[in-house]
């Protein structure tokens, strides 16, 4: 996966990548909350 955007701290996603990372997600599982999104976005 490549991003255009400066690598600071955590994963920098645009929105259209957010949607698709809930909706594979949703495909298997409810949705991540915000909170494991945040979690998520920390790693």
């Amino acid at each position: 996966m490549t991003c255009t955007t400066k690598q600071t701290k955590g994963k920098w996603l645009t929105i259209a990548q957010k949607w698709q990372v809930i909706e594979e997600h949703g495909r298997s599982q409810p949705s991540p909350s915000l909170a494991d999104l945040a979690r998520w976005s920390q790693a």
